[in-house]
């Protein structure tokens, strides 16, 4: 039965393209996830005074219910030009790298300018890289050879 059991070199879901954009969907969803906790965790941080409350550009609503409770509780953050940085940090230029890629991978209407060189660049600013953020470059730089 050949036709029902395709040979290894057969398998097209494996091409490298759609390999990466898997990678780069699961590294995206993990850097949301750990984003989302750590407004938790900092959630005295972003908390403005009454007075500030005015200022802000947007309030972030997070609500969660921790394990065996039946109510949730709700935290709201206020955003403002207070929290504002100059520099962005290794998770958000990570954050940015995945998805330029993703939209260089799907040629999106809205990548613009976007390019692996770009990619490559925002990865290169990195002060400190994990394993997957190392790898993640290793995968682009790859791509990059190959055009």
């Amino acid at each position: 039965m050949k036709g029902d059991i395709r040979e290894k070199d057969e398998l097209d879901w494996l091409a490298y393209p759609k390999v990466l954009f898997a990678f780069a969907c699961v590294i995206l969803a993990v850097s949301m996830v750990t984003f989302a906790l750590s407004m938790v965790w900092v959630q005295d941080m972003f908390a403005p005074a009454p007075e500030t409350q005015a200022t802000d550009w947007f309030r972030l609503a997070v609500r969660w219910k921790e394990p065996g409770q039946s109510e949730s509780e709700e935290r709201e953050y206020g955003i403002g030009s207070a929290h504002v940085k100059s520099e962005l940090n290794d998770d958000a230029l990570f954050a940015c790298a995945i998805i330029e890629t993703a939209m260089l991978l799907h040629k999106s209407e809205y990548a613009g300018d976007a390019s692996l060189e770009s990619i490559v660049t925002l990865l290169g600013n990195m002060q400190q890289k994990d394993f997957y953020q190392a790898e993640f470059e290793q995968l682009i730089r790859e791509l990059k050879s190959t055009e």
